[in-house]
């Protein structure tokens, strides 16, 4: 319903409607905002349930409600791809950044790797742009690599959000097998890879305890000698 940026302040209105498949009527809605408000952010969330619906408008047919006689459950979805297991070589890739530099997973051998799997506008990977920036500047001349990956968005659309985020770490497109590759699913998603070029940790998600989390990983790696 709305989406902007304020004085650098992501701002919106998401009002999200869950249909029930056999009736075609809301079982839930719920809406999220971050709104600015007497100079201060005011987050607020609301959820509606609705259930036994009943008709009461005589132009209204309660038999468009019902289930229909040939209806059959649709079968199981298949399970959701767990994340790439810790110990095993993260899988190569070769991407372009926004700027049309070319970079391989393989070229970053002996450094430490943090992929950043984020699309824009998800709000977990919007929070987590001042602590990866934080990080990067921290860790950029010790030898850790961070790369930020997006399979949706175009060249120009994120040459302009690393130039409004004023973001330092480097930003890189058309990441749809990659995002396969690594079985992500949610987003943001952080992979942590060592100087071996083995995943040692991953995880969906930002957190208010994202930065030390992420900061103790990187510390840890950075600290193995083992290449």
């Amino acid at each position: 319903m709305r989406d902007t940026v304020d004085n650098n302040e992501h701002l919106y209105v998401n009002r999200h409607y869950y249909i029930d498949k056999l009736s075609g009527l809301p079982g839930l809605i719920t809406i999220t905002a971050r709104s600015l408000y007497n100079g201060a952010i005011n987050n607020y969330y609301n959820e509606t349930r609705y259930s036994n619906y009943k008709a009461d408008q005589p132009n209204i047919s309660v038999a468009n409600f019902e289930i229909p006689l040939n209806y059959r459950p649709r079968g199981e979805l298949p399970p959701v791809p767990s994340l790439l297991d810790t110990g095993i070589d993260a899988p190569d890739w070769t991407l372009f950044d926004a700027n049309g530099k070319k970079l391989s997973l393989t070229q970053l051998k002996g450094k430490v790797v943090l992929l950043d799997f984020y699309f824009i506008g998800c709000s977990g990977c919007m929070a987590s742009i001042q602590p990866l920036n934080a990080i990067y500047e921290k860790y950029k001349n010790k030898g850790l690599v961070i790369a930020s990956l997006s399979e949706r968005d175009s060249k120009r659309a994120v040459l302009e959000f690393e130039k409004h985020y004023s973001i330092n770490y480097a930003g890189y497109i058309n990441a749809a097998d990659v995002v396969k590759s690594y079985h992500v699913t949610g987003f943001p998603t952080f992979y942590f890879i060592d100087k071996a070029g083995k995943i040692n940790s991953a995880f969906v998600g930002y957190g208010d305890d994202f930065q030390p989390k992420a900061m103790a990983i990187i510390d840890t790696l950075l600290n193995n000698t083992k290449k």
